[in-house]
């Protein structure tokens, strides 16, 4: 199974009980939802569904789990392209500076949702003659 199935994957199987949960009614909630299908800047091969399994994302907790649209914070291609903001591309730049924006902005009280389509890789390396496992990352579009 490729990387994308797997990331897809626990994202399907994620998804059920997030809405069946309660969720708490105080606090605000917020979500960055990151798709990337073109990875032409890197040596990664392009996506077909990625930005559309984020966009869906979007739609899912806004018409279901009562997300406000304007803090749910999506960055794909098409969104940049469509809001003519570059802020909204999937670069790890722009990633990091809405998380921080948002971090540094919210309560104890509130929810930050992430949610990532798009290929990661299972970093190891060979340290002192062994397999050492160096993480698991998400691989913005450059």
């Amino acid at each position: 199974m490729s990387r994308i199935g797997v990331v897809s994957l626990c994202a399907v199987l994620a998804l059920p009980p997030l809405l069946s949960a309660e969720l708490p009614k105080s606090g605000q909630k917020v979500a960055v939802l990151v798709g990337v299908n073109d990875y032409s800047k890197t040596k990664l091969r392009n996506l077909k569904c990625a930005e559309k399994d984020a966009t869906d994302l979007r739609d899912t907790l806004v018409n279901k789990l009562d997300y406000d649209k304007r803090d749910v914070y999506l960055l794909t291609e098409e969104e940049a392209f469509a809001l003519k903001k570059s802020s909204h591309q999937p670069t790890a730049e722009n990633i990091r500076r809405t998380l921080k924006g948002l971090l540094e902005d919210l309560a104890p009280e509130d929810t930050l949702f992430l949610g990532f389509s798009g290929h990661g890789v299972h970093v190891k390396e060979i340290d002192k003659g062994k397999l050492a496992d160096r993480g698991l990352y998400f691989c913005p579009s450059d």
